[in-house]
C-alpha cells in the first residue's frame, strides 16, 4: 500500500500557480494543483448540498473559521 503524499501548504501552491503562469512548473506540480483543486470542489459541493452554517458555510467545513 502507497502512503499518501503529503498535502502542499498554501504558500507551495501558490508557487506553483505562479510556475504554471509562466509555464514552468513540472508534471508533477500542476498534478498536485490539480489534485488539490478538485478536493476543493468536492468539498464546496458538499458543503453547499448541506449548508447548515449559512452563507460562510464553505469555510467551516474546511475548518478556516
Amino acid at each position: 500500500m502507497a502512503l499518501a503524499k503529503p498535502q502542499k501548504s498554501m504558500r507551495e501552491l501558490d508557487m506553483i500557480r505562479g510556475k504554471m503562469l509562466v509555464a514552468a512548473a513540472t508534471k508533477e506540480e500542476l498534478a498536485d494543483f490539480l489534485t488539490y483543486v478538485t478536493t476543493l470542489e468536492s468539498l464546496v459541493e458538499e458543503a453547499s448540498s448541506e449548508d447548515f452554517y449559512g452563507t460562510d458555510g464553505w469555510q467551516h467545513r474546511i475548518g478556516l473559521d
